[in-house]
């Protein structure tokens, strides 16, 4: 199967991808730094640009459309400002696309905040351009934990099948992505709705010690003050967002995991994780408790917080600084749950669409 890769980043979706035989033929990224990184580790020259000025006829014919758009306007970290937002249009661009060269399927990625985003319309919106296009739609929460990554971080993907059948929604385990369903129904009653066999993660026992790096030099650990507390034994005092204004917990060595974003917060809650860590962002304020105190996670860990391999981490590490080397992995996509995706779509091309042609 021949992909397409757009709003790329370092290339998360290339390195699943790739790795199960697919064949990348044209990629779009519009920043220059994980450009730089794109090319160094796929050995990638031709990488286009900003995707808004690139006419799609001139793009490859593909199979499968691939794109993590970016999240910031429907984040709800962010203003959630929607299509408003200085990229929140890039949806439409993925989907000028898929008009225009027809591709097989489309595979996107984004926050599990665009279900809810203005009252569900913003996803009603996508799922009925997307029909309009041609697509049979699903979409489904995924999570990193469920694949061998010890990060608790939730994506929504779309999957688009061109000129698919039609069959009713089934329900799913998140009772988020029932009522979505529900509403973008009520909304638009004629988007064309299939049931697609997302790919369920059965690893789901590997904890952060599986990827940590032990006997560090030179590490530096948060200060023990305010922010934490030393119990003894290992057991330690944290802000939180609690009624109480702390939680109490016992320290693992390269188990225990804590979240020093916004020390000062009053409603940060959640901060202390066992064997995984919250969601990686781009600061990566996590630390990791390794039996002498708690430390940063380092950039290599958070490469491996996606499922890249070591290599990738090694070839960028000295040639980019070292804020750039947590930043880009947390902007990427989990590598293992992509594998998976593409693992089942691939099937789905053999044993359905060939079938239904």
């Amino acid at each position: 199967m021949r992909y397409i890769d757009l709003f790329a980043g370092i290339g998360g979706f290339r390195y699943a991808l790739d790795s199960i035989g697919l064949d990348c033929v044209f990629t779009s990224e519009i920043d220059k730094i994980p450009t730089k990184m794109y090319k160094i580790l796929y050995n990638e020259e031709s990488i286009h640009g900003d995707i808004t000025e690139i006419d799609a006829v001139t793009i490859p014919d593909h199979d499968l459309l691939v794109g993590g758009f970016p999240c910031q306007g429907f984040s709800k970290n962010g203003k959630r400002e929607g299509f408003e937002y200085k990229t929140g249009h890039l949806f439409m661009e993925a989907l000028r696309v898929a008009e225009e060269k027809k591709p097989k399927f489309v595979l996107l990625e984004n926050v599990v905040g665009l279900l809810s985003h203005d009252k569900r319309k913003t996803i009603a919106i996508m799922l009925k351009s997307l029909t309009d296009a041609g697509y049979s739609v699903d979409f489904q929460i995924m999570i990193s934990t469920d694949f061998g990554i010890p990060q608790k971080r939730e994506r929504v993907f779309i999957v688009g099948v061109l000129n698919h059948t039609y069959e009713d929604w089934t329900e799913t385990k998140f009772p988020q992505v029932n009522r979505t369903k529900v509403e973008v129904k009520d909304y638009y009653s004629d988007i064309k709705s299939f049931n697609f066999p997302f790919p369920i993660g059965t690893n789901k026992d590997v904890t952060f010690e599986s990827i940590a790096e032990k006997d560090l030099e030179n590490v530096e650990y948060l200060e023990i003050g305010d922010f934490i507390k030393d119990l003894g034994d290992n057991n330690f005092r944290v802000k939180d967002g609690t009624i109480q204004g702390y939680a109490d917990f016992k320290a693992i060595p390269y188990y225990t995991t804590l979240d020093y974003a916004f020390p000062t917060s009053k409603t940060r809650r959640g901060r202390v994780k066992q064997g995984i860590t919250k969601t990686l962002d781009q600061p990566a304020m996590i630390a990791v408790f390794d039996g002498k105190g708690f430390r940063r996670i380092t950039a290599l860990e958070a490469f491996r917080l996606q499922g890249f391999p070591d290599e990738s981490y090694h070839k960028l590490k000295d040639k980019f600084v070292e804020s750039h080397l947590y930043k880009r992995p947390a902007r990427s996509v989990t590598i293992p749950i992509v594998k998976a995706l593409g693992e089942v779509i691939q099937e789905y091309m053999t044993n359905v669409i060939d079938n239904e042609e």
